[in-house]
């Protein structure tokens, strides 16, 4: 049986990049990656989609799967990416945008911007909220060692042992154990040696570096927000949950048990439930004849 997923090169903003689309009726679900990451690891939750008759769009971001690099200042680049994919699809202002992780951080970013045509935004363990000790601790490291650092990433060591470190690292880190396979392989392919790892390492600190500078403004957003977070997340901190839910009226909270910090790889269909359920995603009452 053929995938109904389809894949085609796309240029938004200036971007050179790829798109993964399911057809189907209903204002386009937008799906914006995880760091590192890219639109292969929606495979799971488009396939969802596709056999619900949902349309459905996955982007590679700049710096990630075949997309063009990440440039500097790193979070407007990032930003002008987002508002050019969402006006790309926008209909009628009705376009619901979904991220994970950086991906999540960059659609609640949209959000408080109003000039952004969304009609709802789900974020599923965003960063830009708190961060749990381990990417702390490993932020703060690779800060301080990054020159040192820089002269390893010269090293010649094998792309291969390299993607075999990745998809070790995808299966058990980010899927906790729980996706298929193949999804690492994907992730994997797009390692191609250390001077990827370096670029990637790069691409970290300066986000880190400007979401300090730049935090997200939750009192310009007035959208409806749905955030999804794994109780078992380790990466993005489920507790500062409690905090924008006082500050964005909008926002709701859904907490999944035995989830980690990609909960739409390892239970899609729940994670395609809920994004459905989204004001903007519910069928329009017929007017009275």
């Amino acid at each position: 049986m053929s995938s109904p997923i389809n894949e085609r090169p796309i240029v938004v903003a200036g971007v050179s990049t790829r798109v993964l689309e399911v057809d189907g009726d209903g204002p386009p679900i937008l799906l914006l990656h995880g760091f590192t990451d890219s639109a292969d690891s929606w495979r799971p939750l488009l396939q969802e989609f596709a056999s619900r008759g949902r349309r459905a769009v996955a982007v590679d971001l700049p710096g990630s799967g075949r997309a063009d690099r990440l440039a500097r200042p790193a979070l407007p680049h990032h930003d002008a990416f987002v508002d050019g994919f969402v006006r790309a699809y926008a209909e009628r202002g009705d376009v619901v945008v979904v991220g994970n992780s950086l991906g999540g951080l960059l659609a609640l970013r949209a959000a408080a911007r109003s000039e952004v045509p969304l009609g709802a935004v789900v974020g599923i363990g965003p960063a830009g909220l708190a961060y749990g000790w381990r990417l702390r601790y490993l932020t703060t490291v690779l800060r301080c060692l990054d020159p040192l650092l820089q002269f390893v990433d010269r090293a010649p060591v094998p792309a291969a042992l390299i993607r075999r470190g990745a998809a070790r690292f995808y299966a058990r880190g980010l899927a906790a154990g729980r996706a298929e396979s193949g999804l690492a392989l994907r992730y994997a392919e797009h390692v191609h040696g250390m001077r990827d790892v370096g670029r990637l390492r790069s691409d970290l600190l300066a986000l880190s570096r400007e979401s300090d500078h730049d935090p997200l403004r939750t009192d310009r957003i007035r959208l409806p927000v749905l955030l999804i977070w794994g109780r078992e997340d380790k990466l993005a901190d489920p507790n500062s949950a409690p905090a924008f839910l006082s500050t964005v009226p909008t926002a709701t909270l859904e907490t999944l048990d035995n989830c980690g910090h990609c909960p739409q790889l390892e239970e899609p269909g729940r994670i395609a439930d809920l994004i459905l359920s989204t004001p903007c995603n519910q069928p329009t009452p017929k007017a009275d004849s």
